[in-house]
């Protein structure tokens, strides 16, 4: 019943929505992004968001 016939090929609703889910976490991989916090590990600060250090004497 919980078959979907998508033309080319007849997709059971369970294994579509592992497969996407492979596909995402790929990507995610592919793409640098961290999947989960290490317990313990503290996040390496974000250098975007930082002020430049001053060179100026005044400031």
């Amino acid at each position: 019943m919980d078959f979907i016939d998508y033309g080319p090929f007849v997709g059971n609703v369970a294994d579509i929505a592992i497969v996407c889910g492979c596909v995402a976490l790929v990507l995610l991989c592919l793409r640098g992004v961290p999947l989960a916090k290490a317990p313990g590990v503290e996040p390496l600060p974000d250098v975007s968001t930082e002020r430049p250090a001053s060179t100026s004497p005044g400031d």
